[in-house]
């Protein structure tokens, strides 16, 4: 185990700095995942306790959560650029421990039986995750209607590889405790459900090759073939990626909105190619409910598009401290739309290659706009912009044409055949979002070109965790449609 920890070491070390995907390293990558589990399985045989044991089976779990929970918004990608360098430190921390076990520079004292606390703690613990588990995957697979509604299992759908190591390192922890206390058989019973739970709660992982396959056929159905490929990267789905070759101004004042008797800035950040050749096409990104600009997947998405010669926009739009009507939102975004329309040679972009693109309630404003656009509701837009596609992530709800709550969405007066092209990207187990098969219809019949892929077993926000599979998936789409 020294020398393969070495081995993990060195080959990270190498792909963090050249950042080569491919089949080499996806196997690689399956190599440190499986290491690491074997780490943190070690600890249960081992004598050593004390430090060797917390981090053999806490630091995997940190690394997992940095991955998912990463945000950069640097140009430095700092985050990112950490989190590779505590993976190396990782692997060689763990080489150093079975060297010096082997060799005996560390003491082997017995084990000593675990105290009360610590049979409390991890016996809770152990508890908690399974009735999550249970929880996740009876909202997951019987009744995801209700997922909208169960914020913590929407995340523990999108952190599903954490999830699952969490449960891992807490059967280890608590086998290790019936084995210090002489109890083998108990130990035996942890372990294997420890490991039936550990497999299971990966399974949906396992149809990620299949939703790209799928993907794949629906979107040339509509859009034709193209010369994309794509293929899945292990190692970025463990430890995720470093952004570069772009450049970001943040918070840009494009209005004020007055809401209630206050007045309310509305700024978007602008991210750029580091190299920029000609009018750049335009993204505009527009977060979902609860969301705000420059955070999380929202600043590493944008960071990853615009490396690729866009510029990407992330806004405010006014739906965060404040809840104006949809009309309203709609309005604002337009009006976004027309500054960067009057401020397109200061900012070098191309007004007649903007595309659309929102998760969730941001998905929603997208339709609305493209409708308003159409229609040439506003500034009198469609003569000076043209929006050339629309990208929607789960945020068409089944009474699109009718009401959210007491608020307009859609009516079907005002679809035409103006309307842009549109990508849907939904999740099979987000029972929230049903609709997007009917509105896809009516825009058939319309002569719009549209396709709907489907994430399966993801639900609501399943791009939360950026660099996982489907996070992955996501990503390449969107470039895909508007490149």
């Amino acid at each position: 185990m020294f020398y393969i920890n070495l081995f993990c070491a060195i080959t990270a070390l190498i792909y963090f700095l050249i950042q080569a995907d491919g089949i080499l390293f996806n196997a690689v990558g399956l190599v440190w995942f499986v290491v690491m589990l074997a780490n943190m399985a070690q600890c249960v045989k081992s004598e050593k306790r004390g430090l060797y044991h917390v981090l053999s089976l806490l630091l995997p779990l940190v690394l997992i959560l940095m991955k998912c929970m990463l945000a950069t918004n640097t140009s430095s990608s700092a985050m990112s650029i950490f989190l590779h360098v505590l993976v190396v430190l990782y692997y060689v921390f763990s080489a150093y421990i079975y060297w010096a076990l082997e060799h005996g520079t560390l003491s082997k004292s017995p084990a000593k039986a675990p105290n009360t606390a610590s049979w409390i703690f991890y016996g809770l613990l152990c508890l908690l995750i399974t009735v999550l588990f249970v929880d996740m995957f009876y909202h997951t697979l019987i009744t995801p209607s209700l997922s909208m509604s169960k914020p913590i299992i929407q995340m523990l759908s999108g952190f599903r590889l954490f999830f699952s190591m969490a449960f891992y390192a807490t059967g280890i922890g608590l086998a290790h405790r019936f084995i210090a206390a002489d109890l083998p058989k108990a130990s035996q019973i942890s372990l294997l459900v420890t490991a039936c739970l550990f497999f299971a709660s990966l399974l949906p992982s396992f149809a990620a090759p299949g939703s790209a396959s799928n993907a794949n056929k629906a979107y040339e159905r509509f859009f034709g073939e193209d010369d994309f490929s794509f293929a899945y990267s292990i190692p970025q789905a463990l430890f995720g990626g470093t952004e570069s070759g772009y450049i970001v101004t943040k918070n840009i004042t494009y209005t004020t909105m007055n809401y209630d008797g206050e007045d309310y800035e509305l700024k978007f950040d602008l991210y750029k190619p580091e190299q920029e050749s000609g009018k750049l096409p335009v993204l505009l990104r527009i977060h979902g409910s609860g969301g705000s600009k420059g955070v999380r997947n929202n600043a590493l998405m944008s960071e990853a598009l615009s490396s690729e010669g866009f510029a990407v926009i992330d806004l405010n739009y006014g739906n965060e401290k404040v809840k104006p009507g949809n009309d309203q939102l709609v309005e604002n975004v337009c009006v976004l739309l027309n500054y960067l329309y009057e401020n397109q040679k200061e900012l070098n972009l191309d007004v007649q290659r903007i595309y659309l693109s929102g998760v969730s309630r941001g998905g929603k404003m997208c339709l609305m706009t493209a409708a308003a656009w159409s229609n040439n509701k506003y500034f009198d837009l469609k003569n000076k912009v043209t929006i050339a596609g629309n990208v929607i992530l789960w945020g068409v709800m089944d009474d699109v044409f009718l009401r959210e709550g007491d608020e307009r969405i859609l009516s079907l007066e005002e679809l035409n055949q103006n309307f842009p092209k549109t990508l849907f990207i939904d999740t099979t187990n987000d029972g929230s979002v049903q609709g997007q098969h009917l509105l896809q219809g009516v825009l058939y019949t319309l002569g719009v070109d549209s396709a709907n892929i489907e994430l399966r077993y993801a639900m609501h926000g399943a791009n939360n965790d950026y660099y996982g599979f489907w996070g992955q998936l996501v990503d390449a789409y969107i470039l895909r449609f508007i490149k």
